[in-house]
């Protein structure tokens, strides 16, 4: 499987973000954003305003590519690449939709490692 680079990327890359839209509705949305995608994970710039498309110069975030979901791991790029290493080859973030992954059964496990890998890298953010 690729890697995700060394240093954060420069190119664009069309992103499916789950967002809120002004009328505060959730839904999901495709946005043209700097970021690197590496099997059921992407790495890119925070959405700052889900209207303009308009993202941050300095955090990254780390999503769910089928879902459009953040995983919760947001920061600098060296810390989001770390973590997402760790987990891409997880199963359950190979399910289609968020109910699927949730009954998946080692969703529990695989929110726990993030919470764990978040700590263990937190010099990095």
């Amino acid at each position: 499987m690729k890697a995700f680079p060394k240093s954060s990327p420069r190119k664009e890359i069309k992103v499916n973000l789950f967002a809120r839209d002004f009328q505060n509705i959730n839904k999901l949305r495709e946005y043209w954003i700097k970021g690197v995608q590496v099997g059921p994970l992407v790495i890119h710039r925070r959405l700052d305003d889900v209207d303009t498309g308009e993202y941050s110069k300095k955090e990254w975030v780390v999503t769910h590519v089928y879902t459009g979901y953040s995983i919760g791991v947001s920061g600098k790029y060296q810390f989001c690449k770390a973590i997402a290493e760790h987990l891409v080859s997880e199963p359950v973030l190979w399910m289609l939709s968020l109910e699927m992954m949730r009954d998946h059964p080692d969703y529990n496990d695989m929110a726990s490692k993030v919470l764990i890998l978040k700590d263990k890298y937190r010099d990095l953010r």
